[in-house]
């Protein structure tokens, strides 16, 4: 009797031995086909400093073209925009260059809008603007928005663009803009999201735009 249930508890023994085997193994799998699957829908980081979303500015400038533009009007795309003016010396080429940068690797096409608002409309007119656009061979590609000084105030109030005038040492009668360039990444919404200042990777941006396109 005694024999009979020793071999029972040893057979009951075993199988809980097995199902504790198997429980662990299976628990095990679980857990880590948890992590496999979440770590592939984790979300990718931007490179770029990302900041509090503010909604478009509602302005009306002339393009190179001679049309009145807004950012209604690239509603759906991701818009590079930064602050320039097209007789600059200091740090606009820096920024022309990393936008030339971007847009050379640039594999979305119309899906990206390269935007450029002047930063003074004394200098800027349509002449001036396409003069720098036909010398980097973008006239037909980018978009140079200009318009009255006080409409272009307004914008680069709103965009945290610094902008003032200074005499140029040795040279009479002569003054230099001195003005920020930030570059806005915004969402097809038109709203701000990431930022980039001077000096940055162009191919940060890159990735940063290629990220809100999947975002979409």
């Amino acid at each position: 009797m005694l024999k009979n249930i020793l071999v029972k508890n040893n057979k009951i023994s075993g199988c809980l031995t097995f199902l504790y085997k198997y429980y662990i193994s299976l628990i095990f799998s679980i857990v880590v086909g948890i992590f496999i699957f979440t770590s592939c829908f984790t979300d990718e980081a931007y490179l770029g400093r990302s900041i509090e979303s503010k909604s478009p500015f509602s302005f009306s400038l002339y393009d190179q073209n001679g049309d009145l533009k807004s950012l209604d009007d690239f509603s759906g795309k991701i818009i590079l925009m930064t602050f320039l003016y097209s007789t600059c010396s200091d740090i606009c080429p820096d920024m022309t260059n990393l936008l030339l940068q971007i847009d050379s690797k640039n594999t979305l096409g119309n899906d990206v809008v390269f935007l450029i608002i002047s930063v003074d409309s004394e200098i800027d007119n349509q002449v001036t603007v396409n003069r720098y656009l036909s010398s980097i061979s973008k006239a037909d590609s980018w978009v140079y928005l200009t318009g009255k000084q006080e409409e272009l105030l307004e914008v680069l109030d709103y965009y945290y663009v610094s902008n003032f005038k200074r005499s140029v040492p040795g040279i009479s009668d002569n003054e230099e803009v001195v003005h920020s360039a930030p570059l806005y990444i915004l969402g097809p919404e038109g709203n701000t999201h990431i930022l980039y200042t001077l000096p940055f990777d162009a191919m940060h941006v890159l990735h940063d735009v290629e990220l809100m396109i999947k975002r979409k």
